[in-house]
């Protein structure tokens, strides 16, 4: 489901939706549709990186939408700019990826 929803934000109008943050197995992926970086992807390895560069993004007045394709040991982050940004969690529909 997660690369669907992708696919959809990635053809979605970029005036709307300029980033797309793609949060899975503990990395995060920026895709850029406008902007200096227009066209490009942007890997990173760990969530505090990712997190930065939102961050950074939110500080240049520049939103987006995240994904999460949470599972047990890859759970939503707390504390992500949400005045700009929106957001969805994608997860199986098993009770233990919500446990503590």
């Amino acid at each position: 489901m997660g690369p669907f929803l992708l696919h959809e934000l990635l053809h979605y109008d970029a005036v709307r939706v300029p980033v797309v943050a793609y949060f899975v197995e503990g990395s995060v992926c920026l895709f850029h549709k406008t902007g200096e970086m227009a066209g490009t992807a942007v890997k990173y390895e760990s969530i505090s990186e990712g997190l930065w560069a939102i961050e950074e993004l939110e500080r240049a007045n520049v939103g987006g939408y995240y994904i999460f394709d949470v599972t047990k040991d890859h759970r939503v982050v707390a504390g992500l700019p949400r005045r700009r940004w929106g957001g969805i969690v994608l997860t199986m529909p098993d009770a233990r990826n919500y446990e503590g």
